[in-house]
């Protein structure tokens, strides 16, 4: 709220009458202290206005123009039990027309809300972004405004509005729910390096702001009215609310300090919980593609491991950690790790963590256990260590130990042990050995239990193994065809991220995941980004590319993009295509312009639209180069021999993506990429000279000793 009020502040000669007609109206009736001298002019007009009940603000003009408008009106805040939350408005909500008149003029945005009086019928037109912001719903929204009083009585009901402070973020640990905020109906929550707030009110009985209270013995929110359940991130999974409860603004403050802003509030089924206002990140998770978190080596080795003989268990977690990920996983990090770690180092590193192994907290002996899961290979005395911590008192380190040996040695006896931990009676030893699962290499014997573990009471258990088993999909393509019937009912579950995991795991499997094509693309027919699933499946030659060629002319761009990469991926078989991709090389994105462009070449044998492509993507400002070296990387050979060619294309930045883009790729090179590559260390840019080294080591060592490039 405090943001809003000093953009209010930054604008408010620009956007005077939308400013006292809406927000700060919003915030006067709570008293003088809140708005200092304007109260008296807000209050003096106040008394006659109506009220949808709602703080705004400016949309950014490409949002605007995004859906065809030059000013929008975004919803920053909906207060409870007003004719806005009443009607169906949300936070995110874009208002882009009143009683069927644009907000065409800096005029109309300063006349926004300044005319209306009580009890007055308002129609508005909305644009609601939906999953994950992939799509938008268009939506009309017809709201009977309140009068002064009944604003302010809402107001005085609900104190939990205001902005407050929370602590610092290293007071948040992994897996523990905070619920000393229930006054304000708020509780934050640390999880997979993610610190979010949730407001504990029940969705079902929104209408009577029932409060869920956490269960710390069962681990979940209840509310003691119709007694759904919610998990500790907040998504339900038993009773009869409908919907997961809802996550309210956070973020860290100069001063290091959190900041709740309970007004502002994101919906999971809107895909709204992975905006930037909605967590505070503690520490980066690997993404799908084994990336590792954006860190700075700004504290040395040797202040890891003094603190890992820290007093303070939450130190000394917090060490083993950081000593296996950032240090043992060095291979999986930046440069300026990787060569920060010699020999005598890692053998340091090792001694301390197994050192950690044998400490009395168990949060700590089963971190340590992880992170000597990072070992490419272990020495017998690290084996010995990990087998005798396979027997460990506490169930969670057992399991750490064993996915341990299991990346380590690749020991199917360590497998079955994961494998029998998912049937464990806890929810928390399930879902440690989900994400035991996931290192070393994707086995297909895993994909029977990851089916299973869709239909787990545990609702973060279900989205681990979901997530897990799309991973596996990737890997095993045809191989985990069995998870089709389980994915395509998971298309259809409320939760945007499972359909995610869906999607992904469909489209790994490939071609073998034939059958679910009607799924996939009637979810598509409805707006949902299933494009580049139904490219990796193929086409059944009747429905796949018309549907493909629709999604052309959809009004999110993402999908639009998606929908030529696809068609792309099919190749020739896409040449009926051609007319709607020429129409979509003119499209007003650039990623779509581009992946048409692309789309293009695979459908009609046109090589000419590569350079086309890759010179335009260059020029803009996006990262459709990025995107599109990704997926020449990702269709075999034309796409690699593409890359290939790109390494002499004029344009510094195209050769340096060209380069990144065969690395990434994972897939046999082409004969003259080596050739290439070395041409390329003597490049005069610094950064295709860079990449071009790095790809090198990775493809061919020999090679990269013989051009002169160091370890």
């Amino acid at each position: 709220m405090k943001r809003i009020l000093s953009l209010v502040f930054g604008i408010i000669a620009m956007t005077t009458a939308l400013a006292v007609g809406v927000y700060l109206v919003f915030q006067a009736a709570r008293g003088p202290h809140h708005l200092s001298g304007l109260v008296a002019i807000v209050s003096d007009e106040a008394r006659h206005k109506g009220y949808l009940g709602i703080g705004c603000e400016l949309a950014p003009r490409e949002e605007a123009a995004r859906f065809g408008y030059q000013w929008v009106i975004v919803v920053t805040e909906v207060l409870p039990d007003s004719p806005a939350e009443s009607a169906g408005l949300r936070v995110g909500d874009l208002i882009v027309q009143v009683d069927g008149k644009a907000l065409d003029s800096l005029e109309a945005v300063k006349r926004f809300g300044s005319t209306w009086k009580p009890d007055q019928v308002v129609q508005l037109r909305v644009y609601r972004l939906v999953e994950k912001a992939t799509r938008a719903e268009e939506l009309r929204i017809d709201v009977r405004l309140m009068n002064f009083e009944e604003h302010r009585n809402l107001l005085d009901r609900a104190p939990d509005m205001a902005n407050f402070k929370a602590g610092r973020l290293d007071d948040y640990e992994e897996g523990i729910v905070v619920a000393r905020f229930q006054n304000r109906h708020v509780a934050i929550s640390c999880r997979d390096k993610r610190v979010f707030a949730l407001r504990t009110v029940c969705p079902h009985c929104a209408d009577q702001v029932r409060t869920v209270n956490w269960l710390e013995s069962e681990q979940k929110f209840k509310c003691p009215g119709c007694g759904a359940g919610f998990c500790m991130t907040g998504v339900r999974f038993e009773g009869p609310a409908s919907r997961a409860l809802e996550r309210v603004a956070i973020k860290r403050t100069q001063d290091g300090e959190l900041e709740v802003d309970p007004g502002r509030r994101f919906r999971n089924e809107s895909g709204q919980w992975d905006g930037p206002a909605a967590y505070v990140v503690k520490r980066h998770p690997e993404d799908r593609a084994g990336r590792p978190p954006e860190v700075s080596p700004d504290k040395p080795l040797e202040h890891w491991l003094k603190q890992l003989k820290s007093t303070n268990a939450k130190e000394r977690a917090q060490a083993a950690w950081e000593l296996g990920y950032n240090r043992l996983g060095s291979r999986l990090a930046p440069p300026s790790f990787k060569d920060s770690l010699t020999a005598q180092e890692k053998e340091t590193v090792v001694s301390y963590l197994l050192e950690a192994l044998k400490d009395q907290d168990a949060a700590i002996r089963r971190q340590a256990g992880h992170s000597l899961g990072y070992l490419e290979s272990g020495n017998d005395k690290v084996r010995a260590a990990l087998q005798a911590a396979a027997n460990d008192p506490a169930p969670r380190v057992r399991v750490a130990a064993v996915g341990a040996l299991w990346r380590i040695t690749k020991g199917e006896v360590f497998l079955s042990a994961i494998l029998e931990a998912l049937k464990d009676n806890s929810a928390k030893v399930r879902l440690d050995a989900v994400q035991a699962v996931t290192f070393g290499a994707d086995h297909k014997k895993a994909v029977a239990p990851l089916i299973a573990l869709l239909k787990d009471p545990d609702a973060e258990v279900r989205m681990a193994a979901a997530d897990v088993l799309s991973r596996h999909c990737l890997v095993l393509s045809g191989e985990a065809k069995e998870a089709v019937p389980a994915l395509v009912e998971l298309l259809g579950d409320e939760d945007s991220q499972l359909r995610g995991h869906a999607r992904s795991g469909l489209g790994g499997i490939g071609p073998e995941a034939k059958a679910a094509l009607p799924a996939l693309l009637k979810a598509l027919r409805k707006g949902e980004n299933t494009a580049w699933a139904i490219g990796k499946i193929g086409s059944d030659g009747k429905t796949v590319i018309p549907a493909l060629v629709g999604a052309l002319t959809h009004k999110d761009e993402r999908l639009r993009s998606e929908a030529a990469y696809a068609l792309g991926r099919l190749g020739a078989e896409a040449n009926s295509a051609a007319p709607a991709l020429q129409k979509a090389t003119t499209d007003k994105d650039v990623n779509v312009r581009v992946a048409a462009r692309l789309a293009l070449w695979r459908a009609t044998g046109d090589e000419k639209q590569i350079g086309v492509a890759l010179t335009e993507a260059a020029e803009s400002k996006s990262a459709a180069l990025g995107n599109a070296c990704v997926w020449l990387g990702s269709i075999g050979p034309p796409g690699l021999s593409a890359l290939v060619d790109s390494i002499k294309h004029p344009s510094a930045k195209v050769r340096e993506m060209a380069i990144m883009g065969l690395g990434a790729s994972g897939a046999d090179m082409p004969k003259q990429t080596v050739p290439a590559l070395i041409d390329a260390v003597k490049d005069s840019d610094p950064k295709v000279r860079e990449a071009a080294a790095r790809s090198l080591r990775g493809l061919d060592p020999e090679a990269a000793k013989k051009a002169g490039i160091k370890e």
